[in-house]
Parts: structure tokens; sequence; C-alpha cells
């Protein structure tokens, strides 16, 4: 084996440890900045994202890119939702709160919470 192959192995066996998480971007304000750098210090988390349509608009994507693999919301494939340890939601507005407590179904992010409530996956959500 030449050390190209082992660094290779390595950093394979190294992404399989962590554990996968799934980010949701939505377009709530906030923080935007300090957030990134926070979670860029989450180096246990092998993170995925998910990008809301508005998000795509309001957020710099080019800050979230490195942190993993990004899906835009109408190409994210729901049944994969299984796959992932968390859903991680750093940006929680009152509009989103409401729609998850009553049980509504408007948003992109809330039908992906919703549905991994549905598959008891813990939702991780910052105040």
């Amino acid at each position: 084996m030449d050390n190209q192959l082992i660094e290779r192995i390595v950093a394979e066996i190294e992404k399989r440890m962590k554990k996968p998480v799934l980010l949701a971007l939505t377009p709530a304000p906030g923080y935007q900045d300090e957030i990134c750098q926070r979670i860029n210090t989450f180096s246990h988390i092998r993170f995925s994202l998910f990008v809301t349509t508005p998000a795509q608009a309001c957020h710099d994507l080019s800050k979230w890119r490195h942190l993993g693999d990004m899906h835009k919301a109408d190409e994210f494939d729901i049944n994969t939702l299984s796959s992932y340890h968390a859903l991680f939601v750093p940006y929680f507005d009152k509009k989103l709160v409401g729609e998850i407590i009553n049980g509504l179904f408007i948003s992109e992010e809330g039908k992906l919470i919703h549905s991994a409530l549905a598959q008891n996956i813990p939702v991780i959500a910052l105040p």
C-alpha cells in the first residue's frame, strides 16, 4: 500500500465514525456568521445540508459548503432522512414554531421537521 491509499482509507474511517446530522438552513434571520463559526467546531459530526428555497436567497451558501453535501429542498429525498442521527435547525423563528406546534405542513422546513419527528429522529434547534 502506498501513502495515498492509506490516507484515503483513514479519511474514510474517520468519516464513518462521525455521526451524520442533517443541518436545515432556513430563511430565519440572525447571527448567521456566529452560528456558522460555532458549527465549524463540531468535529465529531458529519453534516449534510438541507437548504430551503427561501434560504438560498438570504444565506451566503459558500460559507456552508465545506460542512458537507448540500441538498436543495426540492431535490431532497425524504426517504433518506432515516440515515441521519439528528436534524439540526439553527434558525428557528416564531412562524416556524407556530407551524410545528399546530401540526401544519406549510414550509419546506416544517415538512422536514414533521417528517423527522414522525420517524423519531431528534430535532435540535437553537433558541
